[in-house]
């Protein structure tokens, strides 16, 4: 966010420019303080909206269920920030203007679920031409996913049995978002590589 990037660059050249940081950190201070503050404020302000829309409950569910697992599975990546923050908020007004409309099949959303979980799990992690990972962060970051969407799946047995469709719908969709997302960024790094070569 263009919010966030100011304030942490600003932040961060006050830091070297008191010598409480050598001046060659001074970019990696900016990226760390920006990347809190993007969540922060993009979690924050979901919250918000979700209480406005009396969607409490359901944001916080798609905070949860999204956030964490995009984190360790990957994915593609908007070309800008402003077409970040567009995507991010639309795929969340979607779902939780969704969850209050389409009917939930049980036995159909758990198989969606299931069949996203095992395909985010393949998948993971989908690293980003800027962003490479390693062969034992690849391995931490699917066990990651492995444990995250486990979580996730038990959650949506749960949402069933307390007879919470709009909450399984919530999570089902959040899984399904990132298993397209996944698969978006492979497409992407092929093409690129393509490209290169």
């Amino acid at each position: 966010m263009v919010i966030s990037k100011k304030i942490s660059d600003s932040f961060s050249k006050s830091l070297a420019d008191n010598k409480l940081i050598p001046d060659e950190y001074t970019e990696s201070y900016s990226y760390c303080i920006e990347l809190t503050l993007d969540i922060l404020i993009f979690n924050g302000s979901l919250i918000l909206i979700g209480c406005f829309l009396h969607e409490f409950l359901n944001s916080l569910i798609f905070i949860l269920a999204l956030v964490p697992l995009k984190m360790v599975a990957g994915g593609a990546h908007a070309n800008s920030r402003i077409g970040c923050s567009l995507i991010s908020y639309g795929v969340f007004f979607s779902v939780i203007l969704l969850s209050n409309i389409i009917p939930v099949n049980n036995f159909v959303f758990l198989i969606i679920s299931a069949l996203s979980c095992l395909g985010i799990v393949v998948l993971s992690p989908v690293d980003h031409p800027n962003k490479r990972f390693s062969d034992i962060q690849k391995h931490k970051l699917r066990k990651l996913s492995i444990i995250i969407c486990l979580c996730l799946f038990i959650t949506c047995i749960i949402m069933i049995q307390l007879r919470k469709p709009k909450f399984c719908f919530t999570i089902t969709t959040c899984l399904l978002v990132i298993f397209i997302n996944q698969i978006a960024g492979i497409l992407i790094n092929q093409r690129r590589k393509t490209d290169d070569s």
